[in-house]
């Protein structure tokens, strides 16, 4: 018998009657609607029927909040041509009776693909549930543009190319995959997140591409700016917009800085790191916490009150109560099968790969609109744009479809929500082909504004250009970081106290700084040289240090591959940039290949596919 301590809505107790019935069930609805809530209460559910469950997500801090891993790291899918790939389930996934996605949103096309067709080859029957909401962020879809790197990978292009459509967004409903899942979709309405009628009934116009739903922000909105005292958030476009005005927030503030780094051991990815690796803070410092505990949940704000070489101390917000706050560990983990001690049956366990150690808090002034997916904030400055340099194509904040959505979906009510720029600026809200998924009849909306094409390269060409002379003095980065410490003993004097907590990267920087002077001077360096090891490939990325070559890297312009055969492989010369995505794409299509030096030994029947795929990752195949 199950009881339920909290009450469900209708959809959270559809979604949980749909998945009971063993059936593949689609979790869908808008910002605020409880659907992390019921997908913890299904993964507790289907734990306690002891069955094996795979809990992943598209991003890795996703899969960081509901207690899994990533798709990628989940499934072993290769980070470069998953549609050229064989998909191979790995042995978890073999054992698995149930899989459950979060944010698949985010996750692109081809990579479902993979994973349903890892699924599909397993013997038994694993029940899938995939939960997001398709109006909110897309995949990211690398693509070629005027005026930037030509080696970038056209992604979209190739999507298109392979599937034989345009793939929009590439969301992964667009996957044949998702057809042969059959799910059961439902869509939680009920919104918890905010009380106001009215701007609950604006958001669901803005999140189905109803530009009519932009009326209710511009009127009712807060006109006057938040003061730095009230502790708004500022929801940005991009990752430096952010983590300028983070910085700039704590240097207006008086008193002296701690600098806190973190502590990184195993395998740890970028996305795995909830907070940043270094975090300045002085006495003043808004913050929000970035970890449930006794004394506050993840996302309640605090205050900076004290500092400690362990630690700081902060005032919750909501309580008023004074907590300590030392580093934590963030595991981070795999999915293995182990022995489960019952007549040689096994089991899937999560198996810890990794550990990240940092104080559970950033600096609350700024945060990425991606970042802020799935939070909750009491007051937000959402920062439209344009920003960036002047000119005829100025950068806004707001550049994805379902981006303006999710910033406006954030805030609690609408009098904590400030609107720093035009809406009118605004070019994307929803994308058609998810409005089609929805069955949204779009006959009736007003128009929105008419899409800024890109430039041309006649446009580029003819578009003056500016030149900026820097500054001699505070625009070069140093590898050498100088701690200074200035006396506080006038209680109020400004300063800055830098303390290294964690880790060792100070003396490897003053090491590199130290080298790279000598150089500079025609001196013969005296720094020690030291071997990088070989890693094994389960990071899903290779550097040049971190596999070994069975010949030096030659220098100079690449020679022509020869069209002859030595027993039964063809020779594919790589670049020093290329040679690790290259072996790693061919080794996932044949066991067969070989690897010498720069170049990749494959058997006849590959040549084509794996030539293709390094002219692609040079930049000078074209589609």
């Amino acid at each position: 018998m199950r009881t339920d301590k909290i009450t469900l809505t209708a959809g959270q107790q559809a979604a949980l009657e749909a998945v009971r019935s063993g059936r593949n069930v689609f979790i869908t609805g808008g910002g605020g609607v409880g659907k992390s809530y019921i997908t913890k209460r299904i993964i507790g559910e289907l734990k306690a029927e002891e069955k094996e469950v795979m809990v992943c997500a598209s991003t890795g801090l996703a899969a960081t909040l509901i207690g899994g891993v990533t798709c990628h790291r989940a499934f072993r899918i290769p980070l470069d041509f998953v549609w050229e790939c064989r998909p191979d389930p790995p042995q978890e996934v073999r054992k698995a009776d149930a899989v459950i996605i979060d944010e698949v949103s985010m996750l692109r096309m081809d990579v479902f693909d993979y994973i349903v067709q890892c699924i599909e080859a397993v013997s038994h029957p694993i029940q899938l549930i995939v939960v997001g909401d398709f109006f909110q962020l897309p995949p990211v879809l690398a693509s070629k543009k005027t005026g930037k790197d030509p080696r970038t990978t056209d992604e979209k292009t190739l999507l298109s190319d392979h599937y034989g459509f345009d793939v929009g967004q590439g969301y992964a409903f667009l996957a044949p995959g998702w057809a042969r899942c059959n799910f059961v979709m439902c869509e939680l309405t009920e919104v918890l997140r905010q009380s106001d009628k009215e701007m609950i009934a604006a958001l669901n116009k803005v999140r189905i591409g109803d530009w009519s739903g932009l009326d209710y922000f511009r009127q009712h909105s807060r006109q006057e700016k938040f003061a730095p005292e009230d502790g708004a958030t500022c929801l940005c476009g991009n990752n430096k917009s952010a983590a300028t005005i983070n910085l700039a927030a704590v240097d207006r503030l008086s008193g002296y800085s701690e600098t806190y780094y973190a502590e990184v051991d195993g395998i740890v990815k970028a996305s795995d790191k909830p907070v940043p690796d270094e975090i300045k803070l002085k006495v003043g410092t808004l913050v929000i916490m970035a970890q449930n505990s006794e004394k506050y949940v993840n996302g309640s704000y605090a205050t900076v009150r004290e500092l400690h070489e362990w630690g700081v101390t902060v005032e919750i917000r909501d309580t008023g109560e004074l907590v300590d706050v030392a580093p934590t560990n963030w595991p981070i983990n795999r999915y293995v099968v182990k022995p489960s001690g019952k007549k040689g049956k096994k089991k899937i366990e999560l198996e810890q790969i990794g550990n990240y150690r940092q104080l559970p808090l950033k600096p609350a002034y700024a945060i990425t609109i991606h970042k802020s997916q799935g939070q909750t904030f009491d007051k937000v400055i959402l920062s439209i744009g344009p920003h960036g340099k002047k000119g005829k194509y100025p950068r806004l904040s707001i550049f994805a479809y379902g981006q303006l959505y999710v910033a406006l979906s954030r805030v609690r009510s609408i009098d904590g929500l400030y609107i720093e720029g035009d809406l009118g600026s605004v070019k994307l809200l929803a994308a058609p082909e998810v409005q089609r998924f929805y069955g949204i009849d779009t006959s009736n909306f007003p128009s929105g504004p008419t899409p800024t094409p890109e430039p041309t390269e006649e446009q580029t060409a003819t578009e003056p250009k500016t030149r900026t002379r820097k500054k001699a003095t505070g625009t070069r980065k140093t590898a050498v970081k100088k701690t200074t410490v200035k006396s506080k003993t006038t209680g109020t004097g400004t300063g800055t106290r830098t303390r290294k907590t964690a880790t060792t990267s100070r003396k490897r920087s003053t090491a590199a700084g130290k080298t790279a002077a000598k150089k500079a001077t025609g001196q013969k360096s005296t720094a020690r040289k030291t071997t990088p090891k070989t890693s094994s490939r389960t990071t899903g990325k290779d550097t040049e240090m971190g596999r070994k070559t069975a010949a030096p890297v030659r220098v100079g312009a690449a020679p022509a591959v020869e069209s002859r055969v030595n027993d039964g492989l063809v020779p594919i010369h790589c670049t020093a940039n290329t040679v690790n995505r290259v072996w790693d794409f061919a080794s996932r299509l044949t066991p067969e290949c070989q690897r010498d030096g720069l170049d990749i030994r494959v058997p006849v029947d590959y040549q084509e596919r794996v030539e293709r795929a390094e002219k692609i990752l040079r930049g000078v195949w074209e589609s």
